[in-house]
Order: structure tokens, then sequence, then C-alpha cells
């Protein structure tokens, strides 16, 4: 059965030697993989910034020195010390019942222990207290990418719905969120435009990417700056939230639809301490969402004026910015 695999993999993994260096060469070609990739150095100049001296700030593939020096006792005590049922969510989504699942879990995992009692503590994030922007040189490249951002409010807090929707209208698709139509279709600046969330267990980050000319950058990000102190300011238009919140209620469904994305959505929740009703009330809650709390939202959880970028591509840093 494959949950029988599964605890196997958890509880008792071997870390065979040969297999440790397979994989080792394929993650050691993965990170030169990208570190010739102007959106992946970009992101990462971003992370540098939003995090800077935080464990969110180190490389989720890892670095080429780290990777080569990584022993096979670093990966058991890892193993040891992460992998462990004090800190592990379970969801069962398809053909089986509550009791059933219960069963299954305790069948197989019943014998898992802690290590010990420790809770899972990340260190506090760093605030921003300047906008700051990194610079990657890449002269090999033709077009520039660039991340900006800040910190903000993670799936747990009250305004969650009020800032998804507020993101959705300002950047939330490539097609028809306001910076596409402004900066894409309006000046013609860049090559795709879109916001992306990224909440964590210990923080959150919004952030907007974008792919552009080198000459395009400046006027670029001066405009999502422009746009976040639109929706900060000007009340949404009545149809063009209707629309969002439309929007927002038929995606609803399409991410429901098989039995692995209700288990995400399921996990998600459970993770970030939100109830299971939400799926059920989703629609009642969006349409609750007004253009006031749009606005109010907008002003405690964007920024305009004190932000992280991160620039990749032909641009170099200018003498008073910050260089890698």
């Amino acid at each position: 059965m494959g949950i029988g695999i599964l605890a196997d993999v958890l509880m008792n993994p071997v870390f065979p030697a040969d297999g440790v260096e397979v994989e080792r060469a394929v993650a050691l070609s993965d990170v030169a993989a990208l570190e010739k990739s102007n959106r992946q150095q970009a992101w990462q100049a971003f992370l540098d910034v939003v995090y800077a001296g935080h464990p969110y700030s180190n490389p989720v593939a890892g670095t080429a020195d780290g990777l080569k020096a990584a022993t096979l006792d670093d990966l058991k005590m890892f193993h040891s010390a992460a992998y462990r049922p004090d800190r592990t969510i379970m969801v069962f989504a398809g053909d089986a019942t509550e009791d059933e699942a219960a069963a299954l879990v305790e069948k197989y995992f019943g014998s898992w222990k802690a290590p010990d009692n420790k809770p899972f503590v990340v260190p506090p994030v760093p605030a921003i207290v300047k906008s700051t922007t990194k610079y990657v040189t890449m002269p090999e490249k033709m077009q520039d990418v660039f991340y900006i951002g800040f910190p903000t409010l993670k799936p747990d807090n009250p305004d969650y719905y009020a800032f998804q929707i507020a993101t959705d209208i300002m950047a939330g698709t490539d097609l028809t969120s306001r910076l596409y139509k402004v900066i894409r279709e309006k000046e013609g600046l860049v090559y795709y435009v879109y916001g992306q969330h990224l909440p964590r267990t210990g923080a959150a980050t919004f952030q907007v990417v974008g792919g552009l000319a080198p000459e395009n950058l400046d006027r670029a990000i001066e405009l999502v700056r422009s746009e976040i102190r639109r929706i900060q300011t000007e009340p949404i238009p009545e149809t063009e939230l209707a629309e969002a919140k439309s929007f927002a209620i038929g995606q609803l469904p399409l991410k429901l639809e098989t039995n692995g994305s209700v288990a995400g959505i399921l996990s998600d929740l459970a993770y970030f301490g939100r109830p299971f009703d939400v799926i059920d009330n989703y629609p009642a809650i969006i349409q609750k969402i007004s253009a006031d709390g749009i606005m109010k939202v907008a002003r405690e959880q964007l920024s305009a004026d004190i932000y992280a970028a991160g620039v990749a591509g032909p641009t170099k840093a200018p003498e008073t910015g910050e260089k890698k």
C-alpha cells in the first residue's frame, strides 16, 4: 500500500552513498542552470534584500559549495531533526472515510516519535526601513527581470481575502490586471508583468515581477509604484470590483477539480490555521469585501515608498546602488 511505502521512506530513510551522489550531481546541475537565469537571479536578489541576513534569504536549491560539502552524516542529522510527527500535517482527499484515514495513520505512523519537545521557531524577520535595490549584472542577457515588493500579511490575517482581491485587481494576472493594462498594453514597456503573494511559516511577501528591455526599467518600476498609490487612495469602481469578485469566486471550483488539488487546499488551510469551512463560505466572504476595505488593506500592506527590489540582466547598478 502506498501509505506504507510513504511511512517507511519518511521514518526509515537509507541514504545509500551511490544514490546520494546521483542526487548531488542532479542538484549541482540544477544550481548551475539557475545561475544562468536572469529571472532566478533577480528573485534571489530580491530575497537577499527583503530577508537580509535571515534564513529565508537562502537559495532554496542550495549553492554549489554547500551541495558539494554536504555529507551523509549531515543528511541523517537533518532528517532526524526536521522530519518528525509533531511538525507533520497529513491530509486525505478521496475515497476514504475519516475513520479509515485515522486507522491508516495509526497503523503506519503510530510508532513515529519526535526526538525532543522543541517547538519549531522561525527567527524574527528583519523589517524594511528604506527602499533598496540589488542588481545582478548579466551582460550576456538581452532583457532585465525585476522583482519589487515588501513583507506583508499571512493567510491567517482577517484581512487576507480583501488583500487577495486588492492584489488581483492591481497585479493578479498577466492579462487583466491594472499593471498589465498600464505597463504593457498602454505604454508597451514589458514582455510580462504580474504579482505574487508568497506566504511562509514566519512571514510573507508580495512582489511584482516583470521582464523588459533595460531602457524601460526605471519607468516600469515607477508605474508599479504609481498603481500602488492609486489602489491605496482611489475607491475601486463598482464594475471593476464586481468583476474581480466574480473571477475569484469562479476560480474556486477549478481548484477543487481533483483529489490532489483538494488535498493541497486543505493542507494550506491547516498549515496556516484557517478553518476548513472557508471553502464553503468563500463566495460569501468575497462578496462582503468593499471598496473601502480594499483601500484600507492596500494602505496597510502595500508600499510605494519603502520596498525591496531585485534586478538581473544587462543593467548595471548605479554608482549609489548596491552591487553584487
